[in-house]
């Protein structure tokens, strides 16, 4: 590490957008505490020293004074990690002699957009390097079958990634939530967003998936297809692992997209004991194939056969698929920065060189970054701040009509209590009238029982006085009772 820190410095010259570029740079400038960093674009330079936590804004002008006054120093190196207009512009302002040195991080390099002048530029900027490097055979072939590149010499050093030497569990986890397939790294349109959506759909509910990343349409948690697809959000490389064990997951799905140069995130997946399902594009199924830790497929396969063979992977359990393999494949960054260690000093003056001189910059740094730097972000967050106002417009119309819908329903509520104490009040009365009627009907009860056995006893009574009667009569003579019949019958 001490000959690292005291070797002749680098000036690396990035693109501001991120991503891979900027994680293979500061992992250089995590062991090289001397080097510095250009963040460039059209409308601004940005000055950076990562060792020292310095950062400078200024203008492509100011840029140009410093450079020609010795202010911004004299790289032992300039390390371009691009062949952009830009890098090319702001490489084109040194005058003085400095070995340049060009690592072709993405196919930006093959210029299919470029006009013929500007194509020659480009090919001249790269035929004018003292050396080349580049992450993947693949993108080596591809150099080679460049027409006006073809003939340019590269060497191979491979993105270097460290094992994780802790894991963080991360915050804001979701509670029961199980996804087998994970999608890991930002997705947008250039990194297949449209056939992982297409993929997304052709999955069944009951097996859904999680990006451990971002999307372009949700930079935060949740569901970006309701049901199929949980949006984790940003987070730590030491918290994947973490992340692996909640989530359940067991496999890494990287949809086809724009060719990738080396893919950090099939690194990172494969360190976290994650095997992946990758399309034959690029280094992606480059390092698969060489190196196993998963499958491969044809990139112009329909969504809904990759969704029958991720089910297929999901479920066979006892298939690891050479993760250890490739895991073992991964150089770690101190390899990695050991060989580019070796093109700079084979390219490096043998005297000492200035650094930047750090006040006479800041004293007239530009007091903000350009929007330039963060352009991406920004439009990811206004999609993603139109986003949250429609949800929230969306959630305050249904919270209106629900308050609405309640007030309804307590009216209705306090109606059918009303109804239901009638009803009561009717039952207690019919109750009370039941109880008169019983009383009023036992009474009756009473009296014609009383009735009745009066009716008994003069029956009985009738019943014997005739008996004496027709006995008296029987005593008498016949015309005597006849005639006495005949008095009582009238």
């Amino acid at each position: 590490m001490t000959d690292k820190q005291n070797a002749a410095w680098v000036l690396h010259v990035c693109p501001p957008n991120g991503g891979g570029v900027d994680r293979f740079v500061r992992d250089v400038c995590g062991l090289r505490k001397q080097d510095w960093v250009v963040h460039v674009s059209d409308g601004q330079c940005v000055l950076e020293h990562p060792g020292g936590g310095h950062m400078v804004a200024l203008t492509w002008d100011q840029v140009r004074q410093f450079i020609e006054a010795d202010a911004m120093g004299l790289p032992a190196v300039i390390h371009a990690h691009s062949s952009e207009p830009d890098i090319r512009r702001f490489c084109a302002l040194w005058k003085r002699a400095v070995a340049r040195v060009v690592t072709l991080h993405d196919i930006g390099f093959t210029g299919p957009q470029d006009k013929p002048t500007q194509r020659n530029e480009r090919q001249r900027f790269l035929q004018e390097a003292k050396a080349m490097t580049v992450p993947s055979d693949y993108i080596a072939v591809l150099l080679h079958n460049t027409p006006g590149l073809d003939g340019l010499d590269c060497q191979l050093i491979e993105n270097g990634t460290d094992s994780y030497s802790e894991e963080v569990r991360p915050n804001k986890l979701p509670a029961g939530l199980v996804c087998p397939v994970a999608v890991v790294g930002a997705i947008g349109r250039h990194k297949g967003w449209a056939r992982l959506e297409a993929v997304v759909s052709a999955m069944p509910e009951t097996l859904p998936l999680v990006l451990l990343g971002y999307a372009e349409q949700r930079l935060t948690q949740g569901w970006l297809v309701p049901g199929k697809l949980w949006v984790h959000g940003a987070f730590q490389l030491e918290e994947l692992p973490s992340l692996v064990k909640h989530y359940g997951v067991r496999m890494a799905f990287f949809p086809p997209g724009q060719p990738e140069s080396y893919c950090y995130a099939l690194s990172d997946a494969w360190l976290a004991s994650v095997p992946a399902l990758v399309p034959n594009l690029g280094a992606l199924g480059e390092r698969v194939n060489k190196h196993a830790g998963g499958e491969v497929y044809d990139a112009a396969s329909r969504p809904e056969h990759l969704a029958v063979r991720l089910q297929a992977m999901v479920k066979d359990v006892t298939n690891d698929y050479g993760v250890k393999r490739a895991i073992a494949s991964i150089p770690s960054v101190e390899e990695m920065v050991t060989a580019l260690e070796h093109i700079y000093i084979r390219h490096s003056p043998p005297e000492r060189t200035p650094q930047p001189q750090l006040q006479t910059l800041q004293a007239a740094a530009v007091h903000h970054l350009d929007s330039a730097f963060f352009r991406r972000e920004l439009v990811n967050l206004s999609g993603q701040l139109a986003q949250l106002t429609r949800e929230r417009d969306a959630a305050l119309s249904e919270l209106r009509q629900l308050s609405q819908t309640q007030d309804e329903r307590m009216h209705w509520l306090a109606h059918l209590e009303q109804d239901i104490e009638n009803l009561n009040q009717q039952v207690r009365t019919l109750q009370q009238a039941g109880v008169l009627a019983e009383q009023r009907f036992s009474a009756e009860k009473e009296e014609l029982i009383q009735t009745q056995e009066e009716l008994t006893r003069v029956q009985a009574a009738s019943v014997r006085m005739t008996q004496r009667i027709e006995k008296l009569l029987s005593w008498l003579p016949s015309g005597v009772s006849r005639r006495i019949l005949q008095r009582l019958t009238r």
